[in-house]
């Protein structure tokens, strides 16, 4: 068998696992190289066997199905970032929880001495209280939630401020040629 001859053969049994695309291109080939002679029939693309369960296939198996079950659910508010590493994730909680309660202790802190039962800021400091021993997952996002409010309102006060600043710096247009 000539080397022209057993490399056309190998071409054939390449193109039978190839895609349909790049086996069309792989038969014009062969097509080319044997114009005289008949062409090589290419085998049809054979399904592989599912190969047998190694041990390390099985362990793979094992530390996926382990990462899935010790994944943590993501709050509502987190973005899912697939390059994030679940310690950081952990960490971010943790700090923005232990924010939150630090929070709460400055206002409570900051309370009326005198206030009287149904004093709103008392009200309010003890409903407080009561999420963060039910929930405090639920009063980190609810504190949040106050915060964007509170940014929101600080903005929309200073954009009436900035427009007015805005008007009052600038230059007056020039009307015509005085005359006289």
């Amino acid at each position: 068998m000539s080397v022209r001859a057993h490399f056309a053969q190998a071409l054939a049994a390449r193109a039978a696992g190839q895609p349909e695309a790049v086996r069309r291109l792989l038969e014009a080939k062969l097509a080319n190289m044997t114009p005289g002679e008949p062409a090589l029939p290419v085998p049809t693309p054979r399904k592989k066997p599912a190969p047998a369960c190694t041990p390390l296939a099985q362990l793979n198996d094992y530390f996926r199905q382990a990462r899935a079950a010790a994944a943590e659910p993501l709050l509502p508010g987190e973005v899912e970032d697939e390059h994030e590493l679940a310690s950081v994730r952990r960490f971010r909680r943790t700090w923005n929880g232990r924010l939150a309660l630090q929070q709460l202790d400055q206002a409570t802190a900051r309370q009326p001495a005198n206030a009287g039962p149904l004093n709103s800021h008392m009200l309010v400091l003890r409903s407080l209280d009561l999420m963060r021993e039910l929930s405090p997952d639920y009063l980190r996002r609810f504190l949040v939630q106050l915060e964007a409010l509170q940014w929101l309102k600080r903005a929309e006060q200073k954009a009436p401020r900035e427009a007015g600043k805005a008007a009052a710096t600038a230059t007056p247009a020039k009307r015509g040629r005085r005359k006289g």
